[in-house]
């Protein structure tokens, strides 16, 4: 493997020159056949935390407790992920991807007071038979000490179905019949553009009902993060203590496929790129192998079912009726 490039930054750099380069970028949406991926590090070395900050995050969160929210540093990270999405060696338009899975690790307690090092490191592509897959890891010390890290994979649909997919079913929460706390959930309105506010994120699916729909989507939808972030929040009594793991699948519908190729279709036709063969790759609808169901509507209602496992609870976000799933996450003591 390539040695990574090293980016560094004085401090945290903004967002939008990065936001505005997203969305001109000219990187393909899946990576070409044969493509190596070559590792890059983007490194602030001495961050400082904001308690403003931190306390808008808790408030569209609905987080409480003395401790930091587990994902609250995701969002602090945001500036460094969108700096590695328009680095020339992330080979794909980030905004044809879709966030898979996540996994965050709170390894120490952070103390907001000091500043710390903050790394973002991509390195991994790994090829489905539905696509790619791409790791980037977020890491946190201070200290001298890891404290916080996460990976997050992104998927990519690939320019071909497999022969034997299938359109995604709907997958339903299995939670049990006794001992489960449910908290009900009432997604505002407002809350895409609080969530953005606080995250940088103003990917417009997440804003309005109309600028949703030039994507094809019905309404808006939450972020993925943001309701990673609820339902943390509505389980906080059954967390075990810091070290633990949290591991998330958001899942979304055969709906999502629908919505992304409708949006390309537009592109490509705007663009004068009506090619037989891409129009073909564009309206391809398959994927069962990410385990994509439900999406969060704005507005909307939703249930945080937690119920306890032996080192940690398990967490699921359903719709109020049907228990469909929009999210499963398992939270794990390490110690």
């Amino acid at each position: 493997m390539t040695a990574p490039s090293q980016i560094s930054f004085a401090g945290m750099p903004w967002m939008t020159p990065a936001f505005v380069r997203v969305l001109l970028s000219k990187k393909p949406y899946v990576a070409p056949p044969g493509a190596s991926i070559e590792p890059v590090v983007l490194e602030a070395p001495r961050i400082k935390f904001s308690a403003a900050h931190l306390q808008r995050y808790r408030d569209v969160c609905r987080a409480t407790g003395d401790e930091l929210p587990p994902a609250y540093l995701h969002v602090v990270a945001m500036p460094l992920h969108m700096q590695l999405f328009i680095a020339s060696r992330f080979p794909v338009k980030v905004l044809g991807l879709i966030h898979l899975r996540n996994t965050i690790r709170v390894l120490g307690r952070m103390e907001m007071q000091h500043p710390a090092k903050l790394q973002v490191r991509f390195d991994t592509m790994r090829l489905t038979p539905a696509g790619q897959e791409f790791d980037f890891t977020t890491r946190y010390e201070q200290d001298g000490a890891v404290k916080w890290e996460e990976v997050s994979t992104m998927f990519a649909r690939g320019p071909a179905p497999p022969k034997d997919s299938k359109r995604p079913t709907i997958e339903r929460s299995n939670h049990p019949d006794s001992g489960v706390s449910t908290e009900s959930l009432n997604i505002r309105t407002d809350t895409g553009w609080r969530y953005a506010r606080v995250s940088g994120d103003f990917n417009p699916i997440h804003l309005t009902a109309r600028t949703a729909q030039m994507f094809g989507f019905k309404q808006a939808v939450a972020h993925g993060m943001w309701s990673l972030g609820r339902c943390l929040a509505a389980a906080t009594p059954q967390l075990p203590r810091t070290p633990m793991q949290i591991d998330t699948q958001f899942k979304l519908p055969e709906q999502v496929f629908y919505a992304d190729a409708a949006a390309q279709l537009a592109r490509a036709r705007q663009a004068s790129v009506a090619a037989r063969e891409k129009l073909i790759r564009l309206m391809g609808l398959w994927g069962s192998d990410t385990q994509f169901k439900l999406p969060v509507y704005i507005p909307s209602q939703a249930l945080a079912r937690t119920w306890p496992v032996g080192n940690g609870a398990d967490i699921s976000m359903c719709t109020p009726r049907g228990d469909r799933l929009h999210l499963a996450m398992q939270v794990r003591s390490l110690s």
